[in-house]
């Protein structure tokens, strides 16, 4: 039998004043007056309120007129939670004015009747809570609330990133992508560069021993201090110990529909039984003071904020971070080695939006979606732009590109002296534009990823031949 549970102290939880009956409150027939209550035999069942009614006054003032010998009241009916408690009051207290000697003594009945199996009266078999403790006396504390800026000097938001706004200590995170599309390889390149100055634990559920020793192996140093548990969730308690003891400082779990089997969800679409499974990983994320990475499936209709996870939105509410790992190109017939993260997360660190290209066996960060289609376009447009002058309406059906998308990059490219325009912009002398002799010089600018500390940055490169950093 678990620990009974606390009975709230009316004085100080805010419950209803128990010494006033409401007026609509019958108070049913007075009971006889005794100075000197007698608590009889101990019973061998507690008289429990409806089962609809788990209020655990309710319980207390029945358990006291039943150790008492006396009548136990029903509730009335149409009569509200409230009213009834205070007739039992009154009740209670018809018996015994001095209710002191009378709860001291039903702590001692108390202690004893928790320490063997009751049931109900009703036959069946008495909860855990049957023989919850009358009253909680001493242990209220003072409601003292701290000043913010006192909170704020105890409780600081900083966050030890292993990989910038997407993996820190004590944070838990969720990437979740369709079958196939390069998940594991992702989570594998970062884990290649985070072991290279902390151990890191990979937990498999999923994949053959094979495959993860392939993936692992091809992403890693030979004596890269990755360690891998494979097959079955270890004891999460275990776990963190173990962690701490070899300064682990992220966890990867492949992946959450496994987890739902070890904990026992029969429904990832109840948040209930979702909630109750997620609890333990994130107070093991949170005591072990690692980085938490969980692998998971997205819905196959889509979704967005989200909803394209697979399963309860329990799981987007539960996560510090949750990343959606999807191709760059829709279309299926394209090889494209670009993927896009698109995150929603509690810390500003974590990009919104995030092009990667996996090559030679590393994802390089390209910027975001935006960025990487006006990139696109400029390229398009440079490789129709010759040395006679042209319109931009000439470009843009040269290069089919919109007029008002050929515009755009066309003044971004005057401005970085990539192209020379003339004309003075009228009916009649339109702005042309023309290749600048000195353009294989120019430089422009270009989003990129530190590989040392993996915050985003704008970074000079030259024409075509610009080559992105690779990610951390």
């Amino acid at each position: 039998m678990s620990a009974p549970e606390p009975i709230p102290n009316a004085a100080t939880d805010g419950s209803p004043n128990l010494t006033l009956v409401p007026s609509d409150a019958d108070p049913g027939p007075t009971p006889p007056a005794d100075d000197d209550p007698d608590f009889g035999e101990e019973p061998d069942s507690l008289p429990l309120p409806p089962e609809t009614d788990d209020n655990p006054l309710t319980r207390a003032y029945r358990f006291q007129l039943a150790c008492q010998g006396r009548e136990v009241p029903d509730p009335l009916p149409g009569e509200s939670t409230d009213a009834y408690i205070a007739r039992l009051d009154l009740w209670a207290r018809r018996v015994s004015p001095d209710l002191e000697p009378v709860l001291e003594r039903l702590d001692e009945i108390q202690a004893r009747l928790a320490q063997r199996p009751l049931e109900r009266t009703n036959g069946g078999p008495a909860g855990e809570n049957a023989c919850a403790p009358l009253r909680e006396r001493d242990t209220a504390q003072a409601f003292d609330p701290p000043l913010l800026a006192a909170f704020a000097a105890a409780h600081t938001a900083t966050v030890e990133w292993e990989v910038p706004g997407y993996l820190g200590r004590g944070v838990a995170t969720v990437l979740a992508g369709l079958p196939k599309v390069g998940k594991t390889t992702r989570v594998a390149d970062w884990v290649g560069g985070i072991a290279a100055r902390t151990p890191v634990l990979w937990i498999d559920l999923e994949q053959p021993r094979g495959l993860t020793a392939k993936v692992l192996t091809t992403h890693c140093a030979t004596d890269a201090r990755v360690y891998v548990c494979w097959g079955a969730l270890p004891d999460l308690v275990q776990a963190a110990t173990w962690c701490r003891e070899h300064e682990v400082g992220v966890v990867v779990v492949d992946s959450l529909s496994k987890v739902w089997r070890a904990f026992g969800v029969e429904d990832e679409n109840d948040p209930v039984q979702v909630e109750q499974a997620l609890r333990p990983l994130l107070t093991f994320a949170r005591t072990a003071q690692v980085a938490l990475l969980v692998l998971h499936h997205l819905r196959k209709s889509g979704g967005d904020e989200g909803l394209d996870f697979r399963g309860s939105g329990q799981i987007m509410a539960a996560f510090d971070i949750a990343v959606s790992f999807r191709r760059f190109t829709t279309n299926a017939e394209v090889e494209d080695p670009r993927r896009v993260l698109h995150s929603l997360s509690r810390f500003e660190e974590t990009p919104r939006q995030l092009v990667i290209e996996y090559v030679d066996h590393h994802y390089i960060a390209c910027g975001t979606p935006g960025e990487v289609r006006r990139r696109k376009e400029r390229d398009d447009l440079l490789t129709v732009l010759t040395a006679e002058p042209q319109t931009a309406e000439d470009l843009a059906t040269a290069s089919k590109l919109a007029a008002s998308a050929a515009r755009t990059v066309l003044r971004a490219l005057t401005e970085q002296h990539v192209v020379e325009r003339t004309g003075a912009g009228r009916k009649g002398d339109p702005f042309r534009y023309s290749k600048c002799l000195r353009a294989e010089e120019s430089l422009y600018l270009r989003t990129s990823i530190s590989s040392t500390t993996g915050e985003q940055e704008r970074t000079p490169g030259h024409g075509d031949a610009y080559e992105p950093k690779e990610t951390p």
